[in-house]
C-alpha cells in the first residue's frame, strides 16, 4: 500500500483514538451460558442479544447436528440453483404459520434481508420514510434503493403524517420502522404508523429483530401482540438473537415472497444457509413457542429499570429487555464499561456513529439466564460509578 493511503488510514484511526471512539476486536476465550471469558477473565455477560439463553441449549445443538449429518455441512449453492433443500421449505412453512403470514423466506442475516427488500421494492421516483434511529441495515437498504430517503424524528407520528402528506402524490411509498430499537430499548408506535400507511397507501415494513421471542403470544413479536399482523405488509425477523442461532426471515403475502424470490439480489446471489442452521432454528422455534421465556426476561428488565430511575440515572424511554445507561461523552461510556469489567460484568460502550453525538452509553441487555442477585449487583455497581463521577 502506498504512502498516501497509509497517511489517510492512519489519520482516521488516530482521530478515533483521540475521540475515544477507536474500536478493537475483543478475543473471547469462552462463552458458557451467561458467562463470557474475555482477556482470560470470566465475566457475567450483559452484552449479548441471546435474550432467551438458547445459543448453548443442548437440544438446539443436537437438532442442528442431526440435520448436518443427513444433509451435509453446507448447502452447496444459492437457493435458485441447488440450495433449496427440502428442510428450507419445511422451516419456512413453519415460520410463516407461527408468525401469521402466508409465506416466509430465509435470508443469511437481518442485514441481507433489510438491504434486499428495500433495494428491490423501490427505486428512483419513490420514497422511503424511516425513523431516524432505525438500524444501520435499514439505512444501507435505503441508499441502495436510490429512492428518496425521508427521515422522521424518533417515534414522532405527527411529523411522519406531515411528511407523508407532503409526498402524497408519490405512488411508491414505504414506511419502515424497528419495533424495538436496538440501542434505545424503546418501542415504536406501531399502531399509529400502520394507520398512516393505510391512509397514504404506503407499504408497511416492520423490523422485529429485537422483538421476536420476547413479545407476543408464543414469542411472535410486537406486531402480533398488538394484533396488527394482518395490517403489516412485511415482517423481518432475525434468528441470531432470541433464537440463538443465525440468519433471518421475511414474512409476507404469497405474492410478496414470490416477488422477492424473483428479484431480490441478496437472496438470489448468496449461497443458502447450511443445514445445521435450519435444524437448529426449527428446534429453537419449538422451544420459543412453548416455554414463553420472554415474559421472564421483560420482568427482570423492568425491575432493573425501576432501580436506576429511582436513582435518577438516564435510561431514556427503555421499555424492553434492552436498557441503555446514557452517560453523554465517549470517555464516560468507556469509563463505565471498564468499571463494570473490574466488578465482574461485561456490557459494551456504544458510541457515535452507532448512537447520536453526546448520547454515548453502555448498553445492557437481559437474558433468561440472569438471576436476580446478579441483576441487583449490576445495578449497585452502576450506581456506584455514577456516584464516583458525581453524575448523581
Amino acid at each position: 500500500m502506498n504512502n498516501k493511503w497509509n497517511e489517510i488510514l492512519n489519520k482516521d484511526l488516530c482521530d478515533k483514538k483521540v475521540n475515544d471512539s477507536y474500536r478493537e476486536l475483543r478475543i473471547i476465550n469462552e462463552i458458557n451460558g451467561k458467562f463470557i471469558t474475555l482477556d482470560n477473565k470470566t465475566l457475567i455477560n450483559f452484552a449479548s442479544n441471546d435474550y432467551l439463553g438458547l445459543s448453548n441449549d443442548r437440544r438446539i445443538i443436537d437438532a442442528g447436528k442431526e440435520y448436518a449429518e443427513e444433509w451435509g455441512a453446507g448447502s452447496g449453492a444459492s437457493r435458485l440453483v441447488t440450495g433449496t433443500l427440502k428442510p428450507f421449505i419445511d422451516i419456512e412453512e413453519k415460520i410463516a404459520g407461527w408468525i401469521g403470514k402466508q409465506k416466509a423466506l430465509f435470508f443469511n442475516s437481518g442485514y441481507h434481508a433489510n438491504i434486499g427488500i428495500l433495494s428491490v421494492l423501490v427505486a428512483r421516483n419513490s420514497v422511503i420514510f424511516t425513523d431516524k434511529l432505525n438500524h444501520a441495515s435499514i439505512y444501507d437498504g435505503c441508499l441502495l434503493s436510490r429512492a428518496e430517503i425521508v427521515r422522521y424524528p424518533h417515534r414522532d407520528v405527527k411529523a411522519l403524517k406531515k411528511l407523508l402528506y407532503k409526498h402524497k402524490d408519490i405512488d411508491k411509498k414505504i414506511i419502515i420502522t424497528d419495533s424495538v430499537f436496538s440501542m434505545e430499548g424503546d418501542i415504536s408506535p406501531l399502531r399509529e404508523i400502520i394507520d398512516l400507511a393505510k391512509e397514504y397507501d404506503g407499504l408497511a415494513v416492520v423490523d422485529e429483530a429485537h422483538s421476536i421471542g420476547i413479545f407476543g403470544k408464543e414469542g411472535t413479536g410486537l406486531a402480533n401482540e398488538l394484533n396488527l399482523m394482518d395490517e403489516v405488509d412485511i415482517i423481518m425477523g432475525t434468528l441470531g438473537k432470541a433464537f440463538g442461532v443465525f440468519g433471518a426471515f421475511i414474512a409476507g403475502s404469497d405474492l410478496m415472497i414470490s416477488y422477492l424470490v424473483n428479484n431480490c439480489r441478496p437472496f438470489i446471489f448468496t449461497t443458502a444457509l447450511p443445514p445445521f442452521v435450519i435444524g437448529a432454528v426449527s428446534k429453537a422455534l419449538d422451544i420459543i413457542s412453548k416455554e414463553n421465556r420472554g415474559i421472564n426476561v421483560l420482568k427482570k428488565a423492568e425491575r432493573f429499570r425501576d432501580t436506576l430511575k429511582n436513582n435518577n440515572i438516564d435510561i431514556g424511554d427503555s421499555a424492553t429487555q434492552i436498557v441503555p445507561i446514557i452517560v453523554g461523552s465517549n470517555g464516560n461510556a468507556v469509563s463505565l464499561m471498564n468499571h463494570l469489567k473490574e466488578n465482574g460484568f461485561f456490557a459494551p460502550a456504544i458510541r457515535p456513529p452507532t448512537v447520536p453525538v453526546n448520547k454515548s452509553r453502555v448498553r445492557i441487555s437481559f437474558s433468561y439466564l440472569h438471576d436476580e442477585d446478579e441483576i441487583e449487583r449490576l445495578a449497585a455497581v452502576i450506581i456506584d460509578w455514577f456516584k464516583k463521577v458525581r453524575m448523581i
